[in-house]
């Protein structure tokens, strides 16, 4: 990353930030929302997913059937 790209993410996110301490953004956690919601959900991996990762190879594997999926977060204007 350039000294200029650096610059631009720097400055992005101190408006970012200066946008969410002054209340114009309201953000809320993705993760708490779902669940309020009942939107995240938990599915079992069939046995022939569960081959075909392995044959990709163990670290894609998790230690447990289940994974929860949820929805990116939410963004909103205070002011809308």
């Amino acid at each position: 990353m350039t000294d200029e790209e650096k610059e631009r993410e720097a400055e992005r996110l101190f408006v970012l930030f200066e946008k969410l301490k002054t209340g114009v953004m309201d953000v809320e956690n993705p993760i708490s929302m779902a669940m309020r919601e009942g939107k995240g959900r938990v599915e079992e991996i069939e046995e022939v997913e569960k081959d075909r990762l392995h044959e990709r190879g163990p670290s894609r594997i998790s230690s447990t059937r289940k994974h929860a999926s949820l929805f990116a977060p939410s963004i909103h204007s205070a002011h809308s």
